[in-house]
């Protein structure tokens, strides 16, 4: 979570850029040059601010319960004077605690903030997808790998060749896309696209092709190919191809077989742990770059105005006409190849923003309504990245230091991800506060849950909440 600088009046009245923050990274090549510019400078960083959960025995008697949790994720916001209507998406993993039906962290959001976007971790998702999936393999996999003088042992035996050549070829399809979405930028656009593409691969690996593949249910033996025409990865082929290598009938067929259910498995928990019909992501596939400038590209916005309501509230209705009036104009505008080249939605966007035309900037509005759109979180990877840092500064031999010190070393880390120790120049401000004072503690404490007011705008600091 995060806040943006002192320098509020250069935000924008709808102050839902705040998660550009997310935009910034560091090998794109826009980023020195878009940041610079006044409306994206102080849009948010990864952090916001670490909370104590417990600050007393009376705190610890109460738990790390989802209202608990809840009331003092929105006190941090209260007490820094923060409008909660700038709160517009919340992710998190998916226990109970965070994610439940009732009376978790994501139940009291949507009951307190109608319209917010709630995502469970992608990642989170992946992983478990593919720990579920490898239950159903031999565990002799895993117990013969126990000692490395047994490796080579066991790698003669044809089933356990076959079964790391297979696991070769699909868990990379796993760790590739949680890599992707632990990027520090932006990846909501292609989050949908990503998940259909790998479902499908998954589906159509052992059974036949239909025409929807996100409605049949992946154990239908209907559709089922037979054994030997299961593509299981040009390892596998390779090995049982090759006439020296010597395995029996009913060997290949169990390893035929613990593969397919590898492979239902891996579908049936995409589709328990991902929604494909989730809207607002089948919809935000179309700001793509590739897909704004189709011909089969969103007629109109209105179906993305719809999807995120807690936007749409700081516009009035000229303004989403003239959104929406940008985004037709982009149909028929001849764009330069140098932006028509850039495949990155958000270097797309950025650009489309500066873009000037003889004195006007004909895309800014609808340019700024997408990224600040692109600002939905999709996992909450920034977090756990956080609590690394943490579990690195906080050692045993630093098990006292506190929470004020830890937020101070985890802002300094973060403010050096942009330059060096031997590049960084402090600013006056910072020079300034480094007196007398520096060490005196103001007494917050807020102990009642706060009444919502969606309409509070007497200080308009951006805020994202991952």
């Amino acid at each position: 979570m995060s806040s943006e600088s002192d320098e509020q009046e250069d935000i924008l009245r709808a102050p839902h850029g705040q998660a550009a923050g997310k935009l910034g990274h560091k090998k794109q090549k826009f980023r020195k040059e878009w940041l610079s510019i006044n409306i994206f400078k102080n849009w948010l960083q990864p952090l916001w601010s670490l909370v104590e959960l417990f600050r007393n025995s009376d705190d610890a008697n109460k738990g790390a319960t989802a209202i608990h949790i809840y009331t003092e994720v929105i006190n941090s916001f209260i007490s820094e004077n923060v409008p909660l209507n700038n709160i517009i998406g919340f992710a998190s993993d998916g226990c109970n605690t965070m994610m439940g039906s009732w009376n978790s962290v994501s139940s009291n959001f949507k009951n307190d903030l109608p319209g917010i976007f709630i995502q469970k971790c992608i990642c989170h998702s992946l992983a478990l997808c593919a720990s579920e999936s490898c239950k159903v393999l031999p565990r002799k996999n895993e117990q013969r790998l126990i000692m490395a003088d047994t490796i080579f042992d066991s790698l003669h035996d044809p089933l356990v060749l076959l079964n790391f050549k297979f696991l070769q070829w699909v868990l990379p399809k796993f760790t590739t896309m949680n890599e992707l979405f632990q990027s520090e930028k932006s990846e909501i656009a292609i989050l949908h696209s990503k998940m259909e593409e790998i479902y499908k691969e998954l589906l159509y690996s052992y059974m036949k092709r239909v025409d929807d593949p996100f409605q049949i249910d992946p154990n239908n033996q209907k559709f089922f190919l037979l054994p030997h025409s299961q593509y299981l990865g040009l390892g596998v082929l390779k090995i049982i191809s090759d006439p020296s290598f010597n395995i029996s009938k009913e060997t290949l067929d169990y390893f035929y077989v613990t593969c397919r259910q590898f492979l239902i498995i891996s579908c049936q928990q995409i589709k328990k742990r991902y929604d494909f019909n989730n809207s607002i992501l089948k919809n935000l596939t179309y700001v793509q770059p590739h897909k704004t400038l189709h011909s089969e590209r969103l007629v109109s916005l209105i179906s993305i105005f719809n999807d995120v309501p807690r936007i749409v509230s700081f516009y009035n209705a000229e303004e989403l006409q003239n959104i929406d009036s940008q985004w037709r104009k982009l149909e028929n505008f001849e764009l330069s190849d140098t932006v028509k080249a850039l495949d990155d939605t958000e270097d797309f966007w950025v650009s489309l923003y500066q873009l000037q035309i003889d004195g006007e900037y004909p895309f800014k509005c609808v340019s700024e309504f997408i990224l600040r759109t692109l600002s939905l979180p999709h996992s909450s990877a920034d977090c756990e990245q956080v609590f690394s840092k943490v579990n690195l500064i906080k050692t045993k031999m630093r098990n006292k230091l506190g929470l004020e010190s830890m937020n101070g070393l985890l802002l300094s880390s973060q403010c050096m991800k942009e330059t060096s120790c031997i590049d960084f120049e402090p600013t006056k401000k910072m020079i300034d506060s480094m007196n007398l004072s520096m060490y005196e503690k103001e007494d917050v404490n807020i102990e009642k849950r706060p009444d919502i007011d969606e309409h509070n705008e007497e200080n308009d600091m951006s805020l994202f909440l991952l």
